[in-house]
């Protein structure tokens, strides 16, 4: 419980801040699940925008 403020975002703009309260298979694989998402969010930047 003390690493719960470790899982959040901010999303620049009025989207507003992000936690995961819960991830179906625990916070094992949370690396590559978070590099998958923003992959997908950025695929379009990367390598134009972004390294």
């Amino acid at each position: 419980e003390e690493d719960v403020y470790k899982i959040a975002f901010r999303c620049l703009g009025s989207i507003g801040t992000f936690e995961y309260v819960v991830m179906p298979f625990g916070l094992k694989n949370v690396v590559a699940t978070y590099q998958r998402a923003m992959n997908a969010i950025f695929h379009d930047m990367i390598g134009r925008n972004l390294e």
